[in-house]
């Protein structure tokens, strides 16, 4: 599980981060903090996680970041970060991570399936909107970022699958 924490008065945010296996694993973790007008405020730091718990400090940072986690696909493993549809939104428009872009707008994607009927927020419109506007840039990135989580990655996260929901686009999550 990982946490991050903002201080704004001490400039200073802390991620907390806290591994399952036991004994603890060296975990390389390449991470990312994204600033308020999409730049990326660390760049790309590694981080040796060895112990079952760990915290690191990033001092001078203006304004409370999203974190990008795992950067260049860093570490086979699950992350656990509840990251609101405002951080994912973010993501998918800024993160300078073309992976993490992906897997945000494939949490998004999933959840608005799944949870809202196929509703998208404006927040997740305009994301798609930014993505769109870049493509030139790297068609075959923009569509992969704009394709749809699969039927069976949908049916995979539903503890009842309602296969005619998922091939409307409308699934009713009943778990």
């Amino acid at each position: 599980a990982i946490a991050g924490d903002y201080d704004a008065a001490e400039r200073r945010y802390t991620l907390s981060v806290r591994q399952s296996m036991d004994p603890p694993f060296h975990i390389p973790f390449a991470l990312g903090l994204i600033g308020g007008n999409g730049e990326d405020l660390i760049g790309t730091r590694m981080l040796s996680i060895r112990q079952r718990e760990e915290r690191f400090v990033f001092e001078g940072i203006d304004a409370e970041p999203v974190p990008s986690l795992l950067r260049n696909l860093s570490a086979p493993v699950i992350v656990d970060y509840a990251y609101s549809e405002a951080d994912l939104t973010y993501l998918m428009a800024h993160d300078s991570d073309a992976f993490n872009r992906w897997e945000a707008g494939q949490r998004l994607a999933t959840s608005i399936i799944l949870e809202r009927g196929g509703e998208p927020s404006a927040a997740y419109l305009d994301a798609v909107r930014r993505l769109l506007a870049e493509a030139g840039r790297d068609p075959a990135f923009a569509a992969e970022a704009l394709a749809l989580p699969s039927e069976s990655f949908l049916a995979e996260q539903l503890e009842v699958v309602d296969a005619d929901s998922l091939l409307l686009g409308a699934a009713k999550d009943t778990a």
